[in-house]
């Protein structure tokens, strides 16, 4: 494309034996099979401040990964989480970016990994002198992390209802596990390698520490569709009492959403 000429030779012009296709060609065959089997995604929603979803959650979200069996939400609070600018969990935080694949998008955009392309030329450019001296391997490998983040929050526009944002840990590039953090479990019928994220606080040399301890980053919980909206209400009340969360009888909200059953469905 266009946009990757122009990326391309922005690399070209600081480090001439690189070019785009170059460090793709390193990120593909010395680096790509690692990062694939080993990122892990975790995927919350943007919940409304206002509106009725705010009261109810979003009703594609209950039918996707509700239902009766899963009836329950959890509403972060993103100021105690998300928003706050740490490397002590080695994780990185964003919002999903919806695009169409092939060509511009529907609202005439282009897409948005291409004009991140034009972004990143731009500050090679106007930073050239400083980056002659760093060595081409090192730039190659920020820019090869950058392909990977790119990649994995890139979504099809036809999901942007969902407002999906997404947690990512890549141990390959964030450095080593604590014991005991991946365990192989079943998912959904599958035996799939998870990795554990331990809700409690963090702290790191030169980082900014991060609390995420249930009590301090949980808002509320909403209770979707169930048949027993109760039952499970009074259940989730004592599992987060157990928990150490305060209040927890509070923070826990039956939305009166009908459970519509596979019978009932034209």
């Amino acid at each position: 494309s266009p946009s990757g000429e122009r990326l391309s030779g922005a690399i070209t012009s600081i480090w001439p034996n690189y070019s785009l296709r170059t460090i793709w060609d390193l990120f593909v065959h010395n680096h790509m099979l690692k990062i694939r089997e080993e990122t892990y995604v975790f995927s919350m929603c943007e919940h409304p401040v206002s509106g009725k979803a705010r009261d109810f959650g979003r009703l594609s979200m209950w039918r996707c990964y509700g239902g009766a069996s899963r009836p329950v939400a959890l509403v972060i609070n993103p100021f105690r989480s998300s928003f706050i600018q740490s490397d002590a969990v080695g994780m990185y935080t964003f919002p999903v970016e919806y695009v169409v694949p092939d060509g511009d998008g529907d609202d005439g955009l282009e897409n948005w990994i291409l004009r991140e392309f034009c972004a990143i030329a731009d500050v090679l450019v106007s930073n050239r002198s400083q980056l002659s001296s760093v060595d081409p391997a090192i730039a190659a490998g920020y820019m090869m992390r950058s392909f990977h983040l790119m990649g994995v929050r890139s979504k099809h526009k036809a999901f942007e209802e969902e407002k999906e944002w997404r947690v990512v840990w890549t141990p390959y590039l964030a450095g080593p596990l604590p014991p005991g953090a991946i365990e192989i479990t079943n998912y959904f019928g599958y035996p799939q390698k998870i990795l554990r994220l331990n809700l409690g606080p963090y702290s790191g040399d030169g980082t900014t520490s991060i609390d995420l301890s249930l009590n301090n980053i949980l808002h509320k919980v909403l209770i979707g569709p169930a048949s027993d909206a109760d039952l499970v209400r009074h259940s989730v009340i004592a599992k987060l009492e157990e928990a150490g969360v305060r209040d927890a009888a509070s923070r826990v909200e039956i939305t009166n959403i009908p459970l519509r059953t596979s019978g009932s469905r034209p």
